[in-house]
Parts: C-alpha cells; structure tokens; sequence
C-alpha cells in the first residue's frame, strides 16, 4: 500500500512537473524559431490595442456562469434525495473542490471540496453523485468530440505529422463514439443497473448509496445533460472570443472542433491541473495549426482560459477556505 502511494507521488510530483517542463521548452522551441514569430506578437499586440479588454471581461463573466451552472447541476442532483441546500452554498463548495483539485489527479479533489462539507450520513451518497456528474461530463465532452471529429481537418493535420496521424484519429473517434454509446447505454438503464448492484453480495453494505442513485429519475438526467451541454458551449465560446481578442482569424466552427478535441483529449489523458496547462498548449498548438498560423495567439489564448477557468475558480476556493470556511451543512 505504502509503495503505490509513493509511485503515485513520485508520478503526481516529479514525473508530472518535469513533464511539464519539457513540454514548456519544446514549446518554447517551436515559437521561438517559428519564421513569423514577429509578424504573429505585432498583430495580438495591434488587436489587443484596437480590441480593448470588453472580450476579455466577457470571458471572465462567462467563467463565472459556468460554474453557477455547476452549482445548479450538483443542487439539482443533491435535490433528488430532498437534500436542499442554498445556491452560494453550493457554488461555495464548488470552487472549493476546484482548489483540492489543482494539486490532485484528474481533479479527483473536486470529492473532497463537494463531499466534505455534508453530513456525515450524506458523505457516501455525495461521493456517489459526484462520480455521477463526472459520468455527464465525461459523456458529453465525447459526444462533443465525435461530432467534431466530422468538422475537423484530419487531412491537413496527417500532412504536418506523419500518414499514421489519420488512423490514430479514426481510432480516437471510435473511441469517443464508444464512450458516447456506453454512457447513453448507462443512463437508460441507470435504475437496474444500481438494482444489480444493490443485490450483488459485496456491494450490499453500500444500499444506502445505490437507493440514493435510484433516486436520481430521467427528468433530473436530462436536466444534467442540458446543463453540461450549455456549460461546454461557454467553454468554447470562451476560446472564440479570446482568440478573436487576440488577433487570431478562426471561425466558430473550427473553435468548436479544435476545443472539442481537446477536451476529449484531457479526458483520457491523465494529469493534474498544475501540469493540465502543459497538455492545453500541445493540443492547441497540435489541433489549431490546421486553421491558422498565429500559433503564438493560439497559444496565449489557451494560457488565458486555463488562468480564468482553472487557476483563478481554485484561488476563490482557497480564498473561502481560509477565510470564509464553508459552514458544515446540516440534513
């Protein structure tokens, strides 16, 4: 137990940052040595200057939406055990599980910062829910990425790389596909999937959790999903707008796939938020390079999202944390 705990360690804390950093210079080597690295820093220097800061603050207003929207998602499937709580509560303990989880693997500290402020008797049942919503997440992120996979330049991106680059896309959007189809699959049989597992011998000192899950009805699933989806939305709106800030000429479309991509790709990729900007840059600079040349923008514009929906929501955690700690709730 101790030696997995520490490979986990040396993983998360040595082999992650110096991942990062080699990510970093090679990165750094590309722009660096790119022949109109000059000509890309005037024109974002000129759109900045021209643009002023209205699509940035957009940008931040909209970060801000998409994590009450969160909120709403976890009141709304905390509801389906008549388990109420007020909405600053909620998005409180929101960006609290975002702080745990900047320094965790695969933001698993959101179970921290979401469960530990319940009752003791609801810690279970949240952790639960919990797994639930990253379900809907996960779910959505892949459909996202099938269709974008429809929309995006897979030709011009196998001629930059390598002839192999389109068959490894193929089987990434059969992945995606699959994942899609096995949440979809999930969902519709939800309730006697937690039946089977509620009388499955091992897993019968968990009733209490899966009588909960079986609580959570389609009109709730379906409120989930719209919620997801509309928060995915900003997240690529977000992109187009800070991109346009910059000088970078994409269409929406080609944001929608690029970003789609991408988050399919920070989904199966493992890491950690601290070391997730790393990854942000190759796959903007990978993904991107098929629409535009100003990858310097392409990759500033990453920088800028990853600084307002990640590193800025984990400092407002922190902040109530220390501060403003989160009254334990009672049922």
């Amino acid at each position: 137990m101790s030696l997995n705990k520490n490979i986990k360690l040396i993983l998360n804390y040595v082999v992650g940052p110096a991942l990062l950093i080699l990510i970093s210079y090679h990165l750094y080597h590309k722009l660096s040595t790119s022949p109109q690295l000059s000509f890309d820093l005037n024109t974002i220097q000129q759109n900045i200057s021209k643009n002023g800061m209205l699509l940035p603050l957009v940008s931040l207003l909209l970060m801000l939406l998409q994590w009450t929207i969160e909120a709403l998602k976890w009141r709304k499937i905390l509801g389906a055990v008549s388990f109420h709580m007020k909405w600053a509560t909620s998005l409180k303990m929101i960006f609290a599980g975002q702080s745990f989880s900047f320094v965790t693997p695969n933001r698993m500290g959101e179970f921290i910062g979401r469960v530990v402020y319940l009752p003791s008797e609801k810690k279970g049942i949240g952790t639960a829910f919990t797994v639930y919503n990253t379900v809907v997440q996960i779910s959505v992120y892949c459909f996202f990425a099938s269709i974008a996979f429809y929309f995006y330049d897979a030709t011009s991106l196998s001629k930059k790389l390598s002839s192999s680059t389109g068959e490894w896309i193929e089987i990434l959007q059969l992945v995606a596909l699959l994942i899609s189809f096995a949440c979809i699959i999930f969902f519709v049989i939800q309730k006697r999937l937690f039946i089977f597992l509620m009388n499955t011998h091992f897993l019968k000192k968990f009733t209490n959790i899966w009588s909960a899950c079986m609580q959570i009805n389609h009109e709730t699933s379906i409120v989930m999903f719209g919620l997801t989806i509309l928060k995915t939305l900003i997240i690529v709106f977000q992109y187009w707008l800070v991109f346009s800030w910059l000088g970078v000429d994409i269409s929406f479309i080609s944001t929608f796939a690029g970003v789609s991509l991408m988050l399919f790709g920070l989904v199966v990729i493992p890491t950690i938020s601290f070391v997730e900007i790393g990854l942000r840059w190759e796959f903007s600079y990978l993904l991107f390079s098929v629409y535009t040349s100003n990858l310097l923008g392409i990759t500033i514009g990453a920088t800028i999202i990853w600084l307002l929906n990640v590193v800025l929501p984990a400092i407002i955690g922190a902040f109530w944390l220390i501060f403003k700690p989160i009254d334990r709730i009672d049922p």
